[in-house]
């Protein structure tokens, strides 16, 4: 599933719940169970995490969920995701279970109110990037590639597996992981309802970070713009781009307690796996799940 290359020692992998989940939810027939309890998500999910855990050997790990709570940045923007449809009721019902089988397979599960889940995977990468020979963040959210580095790489879920170093993050965003935050504090997050610098679009907004730096250079320079309607956009939105980084830019402080020790995958619970999947009527998973099937 993931390529040689990452050949490290020591690797830890850290995984955007939501981004599973949803893919999950939206790619596949509305299983249910006899008794009519949808099990959709809960089926590609566990799918995939048997996958990643079946082709690597995954010994230290961490699965990371959002906080129902509103967050930090809903305190700074109210309309921050006002345009984010609810959770579908059927989705809500498969959480529980999804968490039954991550705690069953003995893994890390981190969540914080206030916080998303991107701020504590940002954390969790920041804190440990000197413990691991290499970080990888298993998601799909374009936010998260702010912090790739050498040794923190985005493994994006919906891409074919798509591993993200710095170079390939320029190559797909258009500017290095550090000016993610910068880019689009200018040109607005659709999917954040994140309001945009009137007149500025993604082409735009790479000239000027190429030419002046980041975002607070970009401010400061806005004399030295050439277009006028430009320099003059900024000037009136100035105040908007700044408070939109504010938003963009993930925590890397949350105050979660955890060690390294606590990320190391334990023995799985077997018995509660195979009842898990017996209930649900995963067949074949019940069938075929053994102790052996990563051995």
């Amino acid at each position: 599933m993931i390529e040689e290359k990452f050949t490290s020692n020591k690797e830890l992998y850290l995984l955007d719940a939501s981004s599973y989940i949803y893919r999950a939810f939206h790619a596949l027939p509305k299983f249910t169970t006899k008794k009519g309890f949808p099990t959709g998500a809960i089926y590609g999910f566990a799918k995939m995490l048997l996958s990643l855990l079946e082709k690597k050997s995954v010994k230290y790990m961490a699965v990371c969920f959002d906080s129902k709570a509103p967050t930090f940045r809903h305190k700074q923007f109210s309309d921050y995701k006002k345009n984010r449809p609810s959770m579908p009721d059927d989705l809500c019902l498969q959480l529980p279970k999804i968490n039954q089988i991550i705690d069953a397979f003995g893994i890390k599960c981190s969540r914080m109110d206030g916080y998303e889940a991107d701020d504590i995977l940002a954390t969790l990468a920041w804190k440990f990037k000197k413990e691991f020979d290499k970080i990888l963040i298993i998601t799909s959210d374009k936010d998260m590639l702010q912090i790739v580095s050498d040794k923190i790489n985005v493994l994006n879920s919906s891409q074919k597996e798509n591993i993200l170093n710095p170079e390939a993050v320029k190559e797909k965003i258009g500017v290095y992981p550090e000016k993610i935050p910068d880019l689009l504090a200018l040109i607005g997050d659709s999917v954040d309802n994140i309001p945009g610098v009137s007149g500025i679009g993604k082409k735009t907004a790479k000239v000027l970070l190429d030419e002046f730096g980041f975002l607070e250079d970009v401010v400061a320079s806005t004399d030295k713009i050439k277009n006028k309607k430009i320099s003059e956009s900024l000037k009136l939105n100035s105040s908007l781009a700044l408070n939109n980084k504010k938003l963009i830019l993930l925590d890397k402080n949350v105050p979660i307690e955890v060690d390294a020790q606590e990320l190391e995958v334990k023995t799985p619970d077997w018995s509660s796996l195979r009842e898990i999947f017996e209930e649900l009527q995963f067949k074949k998973f019940a069938k075929e799940f053994t102790p052996t099937l990563f051995s």
